[in-house]
């Protein structure tokens, strides 16, 4: 019997130890202040309409280069006008990616859009976070 007992608490005690380390948080943090370098012709993305009221932006771009804060810190992601297929728009740096995937459009005025979008950001070729966001673009 006592040994069992062992070979239970064993396993118990065992299985314990076999658990994977959560991964690290990862935080896409909304802001309000855009550099100027990134003002003018570009798209901004918002969580919500509340979001959108505020202007608490989740990612802006100039199309060229799209800025998003990252657990509190600025990340400037870049593009080339090839990675901008069918929609969606691929924007790099270092081990990261950021995908935005826009559609459906709607016109608003001769130059600016609304559009629904995802957002979702690459670690090292994995998805860390993913989400469904409203935005608009113009000149």
């Amino acid at each position: 019997m006592k040994i069992f007992l062992n070979l239970i608490l064993l396993f118990v005690v065992g299985n314990g130890n076999c658990q994977v380390p959560k991964q690290s948080t990862v935080t896409i943090n909304t802001f309000t202040k855009v550099p100027d370098d990134l003002t003018g012709a570009g798209e901004c993305f918002y969580l919500s309409q509340v979001d959108k009221k505020k202007g608490n932006l989740i990612c802006t771009n100039d199309y060229m280069t799209a800025l998003i804060y990252l657990n509190g810190k600025p990340i400037r992601l870049k593009t080339t006008p090839t990675k901008d297929i069918k929609g969606k728009a691929i924007y790099t740096c270092e081990k990261y990616n950021l995908i935005i995937s826009k559609g459906p459009f709607k016109q608003v005025g001769d130059e600016n859009y609304t559009m629904k979008a995802t957002l979702t950001l690459e670690y090292n070729s994995k998805v860390v976070w993913t989400k469904n966001v409203l935005g608009e673009g113009g000149d």
